[in-house]
Parts: structure tokens; sequence; C-alpha cells
């Protein structure tokens, strides 16, 4: 897996402006006596209901279902590709008792399958027939790649600022490996740390000044190699244009979720 450069390009985004907390809700708390959390479909910020697995990209995030067996859940995951406005990814959110981060060598398991017949990401030729006269000044091509990329945050209770510390790693899946169940074992000593108010981030000036936080909820959602929309890139494009959105479409099965540790 391909997760220093991705790191590194997420140390550098600090300051973006970055918004992916309208999310779908796990029914159960994770703790360290309960590890494994059991997941209900909630809703969708902009629909009533959640009905249809695959969404209609048409009318931005048609509800979707979460759907279970006995292998784990599956659920399907967009980014929008050229505007940030009224939420440009959705993704999952679980509540975390203290115990499952309190744990000594604290680690976040995964377990999945990325569906390749259901995945959708858009190619280099597709984003330059999509963008090329709005975006004249952007490397279209190079802007994303194809790999699959999943953004996991731990984040904490809101201060008195409505400010919080969040901890994220980026988990980066090419093509070739889709189709196969995958297993991974993530150290929340390899999360990077940060403090976000009003969508600013600042990095910690150690890893330490995380490590009495109690995480309140962890979130996973997909993302473009460097979690920017085409607006984070070219703002203005947007005041004088009407510009079609286009999506990244990656569906997850056998998931499953758990914290591990000492």
């Amino acid at each position: 897996m391909d997760h220093t450069p991705a790191m590194k390009r997420l140390a550098a985004l600090v300051n973006k402006h970055l918004i992916i907390l309208a999310l779908i809700g796990f029914s159960q708390n994770l703790s360290a006596s309960d590890p494994t959390p059991q997941l209900t479909p909630s809703y969708w910020f902009h629909q009533a209901q959640a009905k249809d697995l695959a969404p209609d990209p048409s009318q931005h995030y048609r509800p979707f279902s979460l759907s279970s067996d006995a292998s784990g859940y599956r659920i399907r995951l967009l980014k929008k590709l050229a505007d940030w406005h009224q939420q440009h990814t959705n993704g999952l959110t679980v509540r975390l008792e203290q115990s499952a981060t309190a744990q000594r060598n604290a680690a976040l398991k995964i377990g999945l399958l990325i569906a390749r017949e259901h995945t959708d990401i858009p190619t280099p030729e597709q984003r330059q027939t999509w963008y090329q006269n709005n975006f004249k000044a952007l490397d279209l091509a190079n802007f994303d790649d194809n790999k699959a990329h999943l953004l996991m945050t731990f984040w904490s209770e809101p201060d008195a600022k409505q400010g919080r510390w969040r901890k994220d790693y980026q988990l980066s899946i090419a093509p070739s490996e889709w189709g196969r169940p995958l297993d991974f074992e993530l150290p929340l000593a390899d999360f990077i740390c940060s403090y976000e108010l009003n969508y600013q981030r600042t990095m910690a000036s150690s890893q330490t000044d995380c490590s009495t936080i109690h995480w309140q909820e962890l979130t996973i959602v997909s993302e473009t190699r460097d979690q920017n929309v085409l607006r984070n890139l070219d703002n203005t494009a947007f005041e004088s244009q009407v510009i079609a959105e286009h999506y990244r479409l990656l569906q997850l099965e056998q998931l499953q979720l758990s914290i591990i540790g000492e």
C-alpha cells in the first residue's frame, strides 16, 4: 500500500478548506470491551430517507442504504470532483468509548473489499473532457489518480470555540488490489494530529499534544488523492460559470471495523 506519500500530502493540506462532516451514523459505540460496531443506516443530510444503495449523481447525493451480511457491511461512497458547496463527500461515522483508544499501542483494524464492478473513478481523459473549458490553467490530467483513497479521522469533543482536535490517516489502494478481501492494522501513533477551527487546520507541534485526548468519534470518507476538489484550486471559475458536477464512486463490501490494543 502506498501510505507515506499520501500522509506527506495530508500534512501539507492543513489549511485547506475541507468539509467532511455530514455523515451516516453507526448505531452503537465502539469500546475496548465491545470493539466491533453494529451498523444501521441513518439518513443523508440533504434527503429524508435512506433507500437506494446506488446514488444518482444528477441529484447530488441520493440516499443509499447500508446493508450487511455475515461477511460485513456494504456501502457506496461518493466524492465530488468540482465543488465543495453543499457537501463534497459522504461517509461513515462511529461513536467511540474512551476505553477504545486509551489502550496501549491502540490500532484501527479494518477489513474491506473494493467492489470493482460498482466502483467508478474518472480517468484523466474524462476529467479533461468534462472540465477543460472551465479550468484552462489547471493540470486536469494530474489533478487526481486512479487509486481508492479512504480518509480515516478520529475527532475530539468540540471545545469552547467549537474547534476540534483530529487525527488523520489516508489509506490508498491501487486497482490491482480491488476485488479481494483486504485487512489493515493502522496504529493510532501513525495518524497525523492537528487542530481544526472554522475549517482551518493547524498541525500539532508533536504527537504528544494528542496523547491525552479523548477521541469521541471516527469518520471514514472517500477522497481524491490530495483531498481537493477543483474549487479548492480555482475558486474564481465558479463566480461566473455553471460547472457540471462529476463524482468518484467507491463501493466498499465486507467492511469490518475494530479497535485493538494492549
